[in-house]
């Protein structure tokens, strides 16, 4: 008897909970379907940048991307300045004088740091924004070791020297060679 009772209780309890829910399903037919206004997807696709240019110069995304097989190669690279980390004349300095160039200064995505050949190199007419197409080695590291990069620096090939002073030619007749 408690068997058939215990039975009869949760039939009684399913059967209540299963005409509940067709009641609840049928309230939600008789509202109205809101739309929302949402904005256009965004574009997430990166845009491609080209290794090197078509006059055979590297970009920064294509040094950046080979960095490890171009290490210690002879290279010309083009890019915008985005900033010029350098040292004041005539005050201590304990940062290493760089700059970074980028693909694009509206969205800088990679970087690409250079340094001089050594610390004294002047930097200083690389200017913020302007384009610049610079010679040098990939490294991974600036040539004083301060400065380390796994995904590769640039390291500017040394200035040229001043030409030097042409010596005054000297008469040959007026100087005997001794024998």
């Amino acid at each position: 008897m408690r068997t058939l009772l215990l039975v009869g209780a949760l039939t009684t309890v399913l059967a209540a909970g299963a005409c509940s829910r067709a009641k609840d399903s049928g309230a939600h037919e008789g509202r109205s379907q809101e739309q929302a206004t949402l904005p256009a997807r965004p574009n997430l696709a990166v845009k491609n940048v080209a290794e090197k240019f078509p006059d055979g110069v590297w970009s920064v995304e294509g040094i950046l991307r080979k960095a490890h097989d171009l290490a210690n190669q002879d290279l010309t690279v083009r890019g915008y300045v985005l900033q010029a980390d350098l040292c004041k004349p005539d005050q201590p300095c304990s940062l290493v004088p760089s700059v970074t160039l980028v693909d694009d200064l509206a969205a800088a995505k990679r970087r690409l740091v250079v340094v001089g050949s050594d610390h004294t190199q002047d930097l200083s007419t690389l200017m913020p924004r302007s384009l610049q197409t610079l010679n040098g080695k990939v490294a991974m590291w600036s040539p004083d070791g301060r400065m380390i990069n796994m995904d590769g620096l640039l390291v500017l090939n040394p200035p040229a020297p001043p030409p030097a002073a042409v010596a005054p030619a000297t008469d040959a007749k007026a100087a005997p060679a001794k024998k």
